[in-house]
C-alpha cells in the first residue's frame, strides 16, 4: 500500500513515478536476494507441498537428520513459560519440554493439514494459568522440500520458493560464519536473553535477540534472534 500527495492533476506523474520504482533494478546492488525468494500462491502447488510436508513429518534425509522440526513462530520469553499445552479443553495435552521438538511428537500421527491447521499450541505462564500466546501446529512447523531447480521452505504457515543457486550461496555462507563450539562461553546468567547479551560481546558482536523486524504490515514480526560476528571469518 502506497499513500502519496495525489490528485486529478498530478496523478499521471504519480503513476509514472511508481511504475519507474517498480521496474528499478537499484534493489539489486544491496539486496539481491529479494529476486531469489518468493512466496507461493499457486494452490495446486502448495496442496502437493502439503502433502510431502506429510509424508516427511516422521522421515528423516540422507544425513539422518529431520525433514520436517517444530518451534513457536514468535519470539518468547522461555523464563515466563511454565508449560505448552496442546489441543484444548479435557482432549489437552501437557508437556514440558521448552526444546519444541514435543510438538512432532503429538502431531506425528496427523495425516492432515485442516487437522494441523485446527490442532492448537498454548505456551501457559509459571505463575498462573495465563495464557502467553497460541498458535496452530501448522505455524509452527518448519520444513524444506526439494523441487527440481528450486527449494521450497514452510515458515510459520506460509511456503517460500528459493532458487536453488541461491539457496547453495546462504548455506555456503552459514558454514563459514557459525559459531564454533570453542567460542561459546558458559551458562552461568540469570536468563536467556543475559547470556546472549554477553556471548555476542565476547564475540565481539551485535545482539538481536528478541528484537523482532516488522515487514510486510504492522501485525508481520519476526526475530532476527542472530549475534552478528564482526570479526573476520
Amino acid at each position: 500500500m502506497l499513500r502519496l500527495p495525489c490528485n486529478i492533476d498530478n496523478i499521471t506523474d504519480v503513476a509514472n513515478r511508481i511504475l519507474e520504482a517498480y521496474e528499478s533494478e537499484e534493489h539489486k546492488e544491496n539486496f539481491d536476494w529479494v529476486d531469489q525468494i518468493k512466496t507461493v500462491k499457486n494452490k495446486a502447488i502448495i496442496q502437493k507441498l502439503n502433502n510431502a510436508l506429510i509424508q516427511n513429518l516422521s522421515g528423516l534425509d540422507e544425513n539422518g537428520k529431520a525433514k520436517v522440526w517444530a518451534a513457536v513462530p514468535d519470539c518468547l520469553d522461555y523464563e515466563e513459560v511454565y508449560e505448552f499445552k496442546i489441543g484444548e479443553k479435557k482432549q489437552a495435552r501437557v508437556y514440558n519440554d521448552k526444546e519444541k521438538q514435543y510438538i512432532i511428537g503429538v502431531i506425528n500421527g496427523m495425516l492432515d493439514i485442516t487437522a494441523l491447521k485446527k490442532l492448537k499450541i498454548i505456551a501457559v505462564s509459571s505463575s498462573d494459568t495465563t495464557v502467553l500466546d497460541q498458535w496452530s501446529a501448522y505455524r509452527c512447523l518448519y520444513a524444506e522440500v526439494n523441487g527440481g531447480d528450486s527449494v521450497y521452505l514452510l515458515i510459520d504457515g506460509k511456503w517460500y520458493e528459493m532458487a536453488d543457486d541461491f539457496c547453495g550461496e546462504v548455506k555456503d555462507g552459514y558454514d563459514k560464519t557459525v559459531i564454533k563450539k570453542d567460542e561459546y562461553i558458559d551458562y552461568n546468567h540469570e536468563g536467556e536473553a543475559a547470556y546472549n547479551k554477553e556471548l555476542a560481546q565476547s564475540l565481539s558482536g551485535d545482539c538481536y535477540d528478541c528484537k523482532t523486524v516488522t515487514y510486510g504490515s504492522s501485525h508481520s514480526k519476526i526475530e532476527v534472534a542472530i549475534s552478528k560476528l564482526k570479526k573476520e571469518i
